[in-house]
């Protein structure tokens, strides 16, 4: 058997038209009837192999000379319909994507990945979200379990299912994601014996035992912490003897939340692939060098194949969404600049009419605090856009149930919003989405660029918003230089000062105080708690100053809330002014450790030992980059956002009063001399 690399070829993107054959391994053509095929070279895909097997690949013009065919290639390459006919896929599987769920054509991604998954190969793919991989991994994979063994494609099999017998594993980051990736898998297996569970994390481990039990699985779609819990288990009664195939998505997300050591100790439990051949597809957004190392681990480096269905010339989701940046006087005026966002918005939409999308955001957080605090605020500022208008809300500390609930009815919503944490950023898809609006400043440039990915999906318009308090300016062109970002400066709430009397009378600010005042005292101070942890000490005084500013006019407080003495030294905050150092314990819930390895790249380079996955390195094209030309953006637009300096000492101009030692009140010199008249909220 030839072994698969993947060669440099001077442009990371450039064609390559080889085409190699190869024979199938023996454990897998005995399952099958062999035919002679041929297989058409796809661009971008650097070793491709022709198998005799039952799958028949359509020829590309050379090759047709030789065995002449009456489908045209694009043809046969693009349709599901093509594929059932050719007897690839069983037709039960073929019938229920193209009559059941409506599916004709394939997605490039998919054009691409199921036929050489199809005849057999592993593969790497650097795949994007929303492109319809999940089908490009279900499908091959659901194939694969009925060519193993042909009495699944019978729904009397169901009878027989056994979780001690699982044919097939699907694993993914996210309990949302997984369960998205279930509900679709129970489509695809409609009219067959094939049963489909889903074990994550956040739910009831004993029911979902309890369901596996008495309706058996065949394929199981899991997290990679409840997988390893259950295989862990001994009374579980998992087990794979006779495992086909084993999917790994998004799986640079995986190891991005800390899941390295758990897929390491997963394959430990899993059949040797030397005793059970198994098929192993892996999708990831990026392919850093911890995703290569993981496909070493679990790719058969002599029959895979790497595909990109990222182009070079492909223009990203941040290249061609609209994207926008709010800078606000302080935390003050956060939230009735996010407010002033969605009815404006909202509004504009409504006017368009049918010649626009419905207003449908996704508002991001810096942390779970913040989503309980700004839930019930604009579901109280938004009432008067109507019943149509939809509010939710999702988080990591929310059930399993309440999340999948609140996935749902927004994925189904016309309109609306939806407060999350990270937990929305990559993989699950909701259609439809018109903006992406993001609080304050990403974990990393990454984070935004996923975060942004939920709009502009599917070839239809999107925008994306970005607020940030004025002292974060200097961290934001850090980070986000490279972006195209415009500053807007028509919101009317951005730059108000707190102690400006008018802002009583206004509109928004009004009904944010109002919602303040309905609101749980404690959410203030878990809010404000929880924004400690991601304050830097270059701009800690401004930072503090800031959200005591929030806490005493927005939130109505006589002094922020306490924090203990450890807290403050292990934040590197007990010297700054304005932070109210108390006896009684604060609290860090919502302070990100960070997670994931080290995702930094050698300046060496990887080099060419002819390992085939450290050839993977020299073809990838990395999705967050952007550029014009050669010369990368330095700024948000052409225009100085208003108010800003290039000061980055002291995170930006405009400050808190003229002296920045004190924090806290401006007029009384700052620091903890809090006017204790016990202010109501000033908005």
């Amino acid at each position: 058997m030839f072994r698969q690399g993947l060669r440099r070829c001077g442009a990371p993107m450039r064609q390559v038209a080889a085409v190699r054959s190869t024979l199938i391994a023996p454990s897998v053509s005995s399952l099958l009837t062999q035919r002679t095929v041929s297989l058409a070279a796809k661009p971008s895909v650097t070793s491709l192999s022709r198998s005799l097997q039952q799958f028949r690949f359509m020829a590309t013009e050379a090759a047709a000379e030789a065995e002449a065919t009456e489908v045209k290639p694009e043809e046969e390459a693009t349709m599901f319909a093509d594929i059932g006919k050719s007897g690839l896929v069983h037709p039960t599987i073929i019938r229920t994507i193209v009559s059941g769920m409506g599916y004709q054509k394939m997605s490039e991604v998919q054009a691409r990945t199921i036929r050489p998954a199809l005849e057999g190969k592993d593969l790497v793919a650097q795949a994007k979200t929303g492109t319809g991989k999940t089908i490009a991994f279900l499908l091959p994979t659901l194939q694969r379990m009925l060519l193993e063994d042909p009495r699944l494609a019978t729904r009397s099999s169901r009878h027989n299912a056994s979780f001690g017998d699982v044919r097939g594993i699907v694993l993914s980051p996210t309990r949302e994601l997984a369960e998205q990736i279930a509900v679709e898998a129970k489509k695809l297996v409609h009219g067959t014996g094939l049963v489909v569970q889903a074990a994550v994390g956040g739910t009831q481990k004993s029911q979902m035992l309890q369901r596996a039990r008495r309706e058996g699985c065949h394929l199981l779609v899991a997290t990679p912490g409840r997988l390893l819990d259950l295989l862990q288990d001994p009374r579980s009664g998992l087990k794979a003897p006779n495992l086909a195939a084993l999917v790994l998505d998004e799986a640079d997300r995986m190891l991005d939340v800390g899941f390295s050591e758990a897929l390491r100790d997963i394959g430990r439990y899993l059949p040797d692939p030397a005793e059970k051949e198994r098929q192993t597809l892996l999708f990831s957004a990026t392919i850093p060098k911890d995703v290569v190392s993981l496909a070493r681990a679990m790719v058969r480096p002599n029959n895979f194949e790497f595909i990109q269905t990222i182009r070079e010339d492909d223009e990203p989701t941040h290249a061609k969404v609209p994207q926008h940046i709010v800078v606000t006087h302080g935390w003050y005026n956060v939230i009735p600049s996010v407010a002033e966002i969605i009815k404006r918005e909202s509004e504009a939409a409504a006017a368009a009419g049918s010649d626009g999308l419905p207003f449908k955001a996704i508002i991001y957080t810096p942390t779970t605090a913040m989503v309980d605090l700004l839930y019930p605020t604009l579901a109280g500022v938004t009432r008067d856009l109507g019943r149509g208008f939809n509010r939710h809300f999702i988080h990591g500390k929310l059930t399993q149930n309440q999340r999948t609930r609140a996935a749902d009815m927004f994925r189904t919503a016309k309109s609306g919003f939806l407060i999350s944490s990270d937990v929305t950023a990559r993989g699950m898809d909701f259609p439809n989405v018109s903006h992406v609006i993001q609080i304050a400043l990403p974990p990393n440039a990454e984070q935004y660029v996923h975060r942004l990915g939920r709009t502009g999906r599917a070839g239809k318009e999107g925008k994306g918003y970005i607020v940030v308090p004025r002292y974060m300016l200097a961290s934001t062109r850090q980070m986000l230089g490279a972006f195209p970002i415009n500053p807007d400066k028509t919101l009317e709430t951005a730059n108000v000062e707190p102690t400006d009397e008018t802002n009583e009378s206004h509109p928004i600010f009004k009904a944010v105080a109002e919602a303040y005042n309905r609101a749980d005292p404690d959410t203030f101070n878990t809010t404000y708690l929880s924004l400690l942890g991601s304050v830097e000490r270059r701009t800690a005084q401004d930072a503090i100053a800031s959200m005591n500013e929030l806490t005493r006019y927005g939130f109505g407080m006589e002094e922020p809330p306490y924090i203990s003495e450890s807290s403050a030294a292990r934040l590197g905050l007990s010297r700054v002014a304005g932070i109210n150092i108390g006896r009684r314990p604060g609290s860090s819930s919502g302070m990100s450790r960070g997670f994931g390895g080290d995702r930094r790249d050698s300046s060496r380079g990887p080099r060419d030992n002819g390992d085939p996955f450290n050839s993977m390195m020299n073809n990838v094209v990395d999705p967050n980059t952007i550029s014009r030309g050669n010369r990368h953006v330095a700024n948000f637009g052409d225009d100085e956002p208003q108010g800003f300096s290039r000061d980055r000492r002291g995170g930006g101009g405009g400050g808190y009063g003229r002296d920045r030692r004190g924090g806290g009140d401006r007029r009384n010199g700052g620091g903890n001399n809090w006017n204790h008249r016990g202010r109501s909220n000033k908005y």
